[in-house]
């Protein structure tokens, strides 16, 4: 009142107390009244009442610096959390366990099934690794399918596994998401405070390698960072440089597997197979610029590059009489998830002048999780087309009959990690055998790859495996020596 009798206005937030005793926030403007003398004769007061707008206010700041679908801190309140972590640590001797969690595959499900399938997806995962959780442990989602954890007072290594062992194991159990039994399973890297670093962007970093390293490691597993990580981040950069010229350099060159009759020997169809030869980096294994490829997109534009130069020479070889059934290319789910894979594969077959029937495509397994959904379309196109398609690496993935029998597949490849010990292997025997009779009751060829020896071959043959693939016939060939090797076999 005294600034209001001094000044004969007052803005301002006060608190009252309604009749039910509850108080209350509210605005309230006090303006004065005065007569024509210039004397205050009275007092207007205006206010309005502040709950919602302060509940608002409220709800944005938390919205800030939390996530909207989990509820979980989010990144940025995370990188305030960490710096203000490593400035309390210092100089302190207890540890902190920094965890990245990634979900593997989830990219696969939200595009398949869409986004509300993932998001309750990912709302169900946050709940279930909140259980094993202790109440002072931090956990923030930092977008996507990305999760941290901060673990206190670290005692050892084992402390650490063991919480993370309590993690994998509730994430793989299944999950019931919009009547989709979902399984899945997350990837975790964990760097150590003060063991790897005392900077709060560095101890990120570490653990988002060892991340990436899990995943490396074939996934739903757990990785310490190291320091070779840095070394191996550094030589990966360096290989996605190299990489990213490799087409207009003109580094890449293909060579070609025979596929073949198991009962007469005849060469029947080919396999192409991707070559990379660097100036500085020499010979690079598919093994490792493959899955480069796919993690930057450049796959696709190498993927494309592969598929013309293969069905050109195919055709080439029909005008110097070469007579092979089809020619097989490798196709990653990457590039068939491209809305326009069909219209560039059409014009490819049209540009090189190629039977769609001499075109087989190879996918490998786990693409027949993916395609569970309205995305087999795009294979059923592919068959329409008059295109023959060949599931690889059979019997290693996440897939089943239940989804084999719903794709227009001709030819289902066993794995060579089977035919590898299969001579002396029961375990593996029984595998191949209920692989190829189930193929067969399915209608489908069977390919065996790997084979590298004549006891292999007899058995597949016994076993009524159709064709054969591997170095026990014939090693991979350049263009001139497949043509000299095949037409050497019509000669014996």
């Amino acid at each position: 009142w005294t600034k209001i009798l001094q000044e004969e206005k007052w803005t301002g937030k006060v608190y009252i107390t309604r009749a039910d005793k509850v108080e209350f926030p509210i605005w309230l403007s006090v303006n004065s009244v005065k007569d024509k003398r210039g004397e205050v004769i009275n007092y207007i007061a205006i206010y309005t009442d502040l709950t919602e707008v302060i509940r608002t206010q409220e709800k944005a700041d938390f919205l800030a610096y939390h996530d909207s679908l989990t509820l979980l801190p989010n990144r940025a309140y995370y990188e305030q959390y960490m710096v203000k972590l490593t400035d309390e640590m210092m100089g302190k001797s207890h540890k902190t366990a920094i965890m990245f969690l990634d979900l593997d595959r989830f990219k696969v499900i939200n595009d398949t099934l869409g986004h509300a399938t993932g998001d309750e997806l990912l709302k169900l995962s946050a709940e279930r690794i909140s259980k094993v959780l202790s109440g002072d442990t931090f956990f923030a989602r930092l977008g996507g399918d990305e999760f941290v954890i901060i673990l206190h007072d670290v005692q050892s290594r084992e402390q650490v596994k063991h919480l993370v062992e309590k993690i994998l194991k509730v994430v793989r159990v299944p999950m019931f998401v919009s009547q989709h039994q979902l399984t899945i399973s997350v990837s975790i890297g964990i760097s150590i405070y003060p063991d790897d670093s005392m900077e709060a962007n560095i101890l990120t970093k570490y653990a988002d390698s060892a991340m990436y390293s899990a995943k490396e490691n074939g996934k739903d597993t757990y990785a310490f960072y190291e320091r070779q990580l840095t070394i191996d981040i550094h030589s990966r950069l360096n290989l996605e440089q190299k990489l990213s010229g490799a087409l207009k350099e003109h580094e890449f060159s293909l060579v070609y597997h025979p596929l073949y009759d198991l009962t007469s020997h005849r060469v029947l169809g080919v396999e192409t197979l991707l070559r990379w030869k660097n100036s500085a980096l020499g010979a690079v294994s598919p093994d490792e610029f493959i899955p480069v490829a796919e993690d930057t997109g450049l796959i696709i534009e190498i993927g494309y590059y592969v598929l013309e130069e293969a069905c050109r020479t195919f055709v080439s070889w029909k005008d110097k009489g070469v007579a092979l059934e089809y020619i097989s290319v490798n196709i990653s789910s990457v590039q068939l998830r491209q809305k326009n894979f069909l219209q560039k594969m059409a014009k490819i077959i049209t540009k090189t002048n190629i039977l769609p029937s001499e075109i087989e495509i190879e996918l490998t397994e786990s693409i027949l999780f993916e395609y569970s959904g309205s995305k087999i379309n795009v294979l059923q196109k592919l068959s329409e087309m008059g295109c023959r398609i060949s599931i690889d690496d059979f019997g290693t993935g996440y897939s089943s009959m239940s989804y084999l029998k719903d794709l227009p597949v001709d030819t289902v490849k066993i794995d060579q990690t089977f035919v590898r010990h299969l001579v002396d292997n029961e375990h593996d025997q029984k595998v191949v055998k209920a692989i190829i009779a189930l193929s067969k009751s399915l209608g489908y060829k069977v390919i065996a790859e790997g084979i590298e020896s004549f006891e292999q071959e007899i058995f597949l043959k016994t076993d009524h495996c159709d064709y054969g693939q591997g170095y026990y016939f014939s090693e991979p060939l350049d263009s001139s020596r497949l043509i000299a090797f095949i037409q050497e076999r019509e000669n014996i």
